[in-house]
């Protein structure tokens, strides 16, 4: 269904080629109806969950953003340092539909792409907002008997997300920062430079990272370009399939892009424990490139803004941050 409208504009800088793909990715869903809401945030969460390995990420400086020769470099990438005063946790690999399922009582997940199936086994999971992201982190903490996270998710949908507080020093679940998510991607302190997941070149994504190669470009006929390598799968790939970065982090390029914490917003120059602005521009930043895309969109440095009640996106899913105490 070319042209089909699926919800609010999804990118915050406004370029013409920003715009062309959220219409191609509108028109080659196919119409597919945004998956109805999960359980209310007062249903009690699941009595059992399947496990969630953490990966401890200490504390440590950056660049953070690209240098400005990397080719797909956009404006909003100045470098510039970026030091994480406290270390954290994060999931060694994206929310599977199965977690998510155990704990939500549903799979949102969009079923298909042109035949492609979207939805298996440790798949990850995708098509949620930011809003059912808070909620899936604090149901997760209530299942372990960990205070939450978040307050005022219950209004998240309603206020786009304006009545959502973070309690910083809460030992539940949570989405990472826009700045622990990169520092993380790229391998933490020291870590090599490269536009992809620790540190790699293009000629060596397909060992590590789950991208648009030339079959998936064929296979759906996209009008951008492809990497020129090959990683096995048309679609999404269950998590963890992909060798992972230094930090033991797998899918940080590629397989479904991933929310973060932050309001979208130019950088501001160097800073300490950045975590965006607490008002202006609703949308939230996206992280890490899908199956779905190309060299100049899955750079780690590469950021997005979306609407965080925007849930028929069927390449977006997340992935579990916690402090590390």
């Amino acid at each position: 269904m070319p042209g089909a409208a699926l919800g609010p504009p999804l990118f915050g800088r406004g370029a013409p080629r920003r715009a062309r793909w959220a219409v191609l990715s509108s028109a080659l869903v196919g119409g597919l109806a945004a998956a109805p809401p999960g359980p209310s945030a007062g249903q009690a969460a699941a009595p059992s969950v399947p496990p969630y390995a953490l990966i401890r990420v200490d504390a440590g400086a950056f660049t953070m953003g690209s240098p400005p020769g990397e080719v797909g470099r956009e404006a909003d990438e100045a470098p510039h340092e970026v030091r994480i005063t406290r270390p954290f946790l994060l999931g060694r690999t994206e929310v599977t539909q199965e977690l998510w399922r155990a704990v939500m009582g549903r799979d949102p997940s969009t079923p298909s792409l042109q035949g492609v199936p979207l939805q298996g086994p440790g798949f990850p999971v995708q098509s949620v907002s930011w809003c059912a992201a808070l909620e899936f982190a604090n149901r997760r903490s209530a299942a372990e008997g960990l205070p939450a996270a978040y307050r005022g998710v219950d209004r998240c949908e309603s206020s786009a997300g304006a009545s959502v507080v973070w309690d910083r020093a809460a030992p539940g679940y949570r989405l990472p920062t826009e700045a622990e998510w990169e520092y993380a991607a790229r391998g933490g302190a020291g870590a090599a430079g490269g536009p992809y997941a620790g540190g790699a070149g293009e000629a060596e994504v397909c060992q590590l990272a789950n991208v648009l190669g030339p079959a998936a470009q064929r296979r759906f006929g996209f009008g951008w370009a492809p990497f020129a390598c090959e990683d096995g799968h048309l679609g999404p790939a269950p998590v963890g399939s992909f060798a992972p970065n230094p930090l033991g982090l797998h899918d940080m390029t590629g397989n479904v892009w991933e929310w973060c914490w932050d309001r979208y917003a130019p950088y501001t120059g160097a800073a300490v424990d950045p975590s965006g602005p607490s008002s202006g521009d609703p949308g939230r930043v996206r992280r890490g490139g899908s199956w779905f895309d190309g060299p100049a969109q899955a750079r780690v440095a590469d950021r997005y803004r979306v609407d965080p009640t925007r849930r028929d996106y069927f390449r977006l899913g997340l992935r579990l941050a916690r402090n590390a105490g």
